[in-house]
């Protein structure tokens, strides 16, 4: 039999079984997290200095998990002179060459914002969130490669099949602790965007992008249903909603396509094509018939509200 580990190194090697040299955390040193340069008249600087050191702490003390779990810094520490646009100066900079530390200071900076972004920075706002770097990879989100691993190691040997599951186990375990801030910094951001067409446009973005890289979507989906939805029914933009609902269409394809769903499991599986282990894959939006319905929704309020608007010119 071969070992767990053997089979571990050959998923690494071969499938990249990690989260990606980008993403993945680093040694604490002081060449490692540097925080970026700012203006000595800044005043978020001492409180990004304070954040990068407490994510160094936690990453030094192997202790990811104690990290923040919501954007609450200035919620807890009130801060004078951090405005919005502050905020912004500060996420459109580089805080740290380590990217999860970079994110993790931009998040908790969003905590001073009150509410949405004012209307003068709304454009900026929506600009930078489209620009939010990917999240890491699901370790197990590259079907080809893993495949190519599997059937290197035995994929006719059903005695790897716990082996197999109990590494993937783990390694999806602490994939999900790596990606908790970049998409706990999206959400949050979306949060304080005004609901609009374009805010829409980019949270659809937002969302391909998290499911491309099989990052979890599932209540980023929700909270969008919900803002569209409410959006639509104040709305008179009947174009705007039929591009939102043929973009959503579009989405619904792409999410529900088997190379976005992460493998979760391999199963031993007596299929028509003969016995052997078969990778199982699941979708990262939980159930994708909303999405559906809600585009159709959209496409017939677009046609009421348009002869509802021709109505009224006459």
């Amino acid at each position: 039999m071969i070992s767990s580990n053997r089979f571990f190194i050959a998923l690494t090697l071969v499938a990249g079984f990690s989260f990606g040299a980008s993403a993945a955390p680093k040694p604490v040193t002081e060449k490692t997290t540097p925080p970026a340069k700012k203006t000595a008249d800044s005043p978020a600087a001492s409180a990004i200095a304070a954040l990068l050191s407490e994510y160094q702490a936690a990453i030094k003390e192997n202790k990811e998990d104690s990290l923040r779990g919501k954007s609450d810094y200035f919620s807890k520490q009130k801060t004078a002179g951090i405005t919005a646009e502050v905020v912004l100066n500060e996420i459109e900079k580089t805080q740290s060459t380590d990217p999860r530390a970079d994110v993790y200071v931009k998040w908790q900076l969003l905590s001073a914002v009150d509410g949405k972004f004012p209307d003068a920075l709304t454009a900026r706002a929506i600009r930078d969130y489209r620009n939010i770097p990917a999240p890491p990879k699901h370790p197990a989100i590259d079907h080809d490669a893993l495949q190519k691993a599997l059937n290197r190691m035995g994929a006719n040997k059903a005695d790897l099949e716990t082996p197999i599951n109990k590494e993937l186990i783990d390694a999806i375990d602490k994939y999900k602790i790596t990606v908790k801030p970049f998409l706990a910094y999206r959400s949050d951001f979306y949060a304080h965007l005004p609901l609009g067409f374009e805010t829409f446009e980019a949270a659809f973005f937002d969302v391909y992008t998290r499911v491309s890289n099989g990052g979890e979507a599932l209540d980023m989906w929700k909270d969008l249903d919900k803002s569209i939805r409410a959006w639509a029914l104040k709305s008179d933009e009947a174009e705007h909603m039929h591009i939102l609902s043929v973009d959503l269409a579009k989405l619904y394809k792409l999410v529900n396509d088997e190379k976005n769903k992460p493998y979760y499991r391999v199963m031993w599986d007596k299929g028509r094509y003969g016995e052997g282990l078969k990778w199982q894959s699941e979708g990262v939006v939980g159930n994708t018939k909303s999405m559906g319905e809600i585009s159709d929704w959209l496409d017939e309020h677009a046609k009421s509200t348009a002869a509802s608007n021709a109505s009224a010119k006459k």
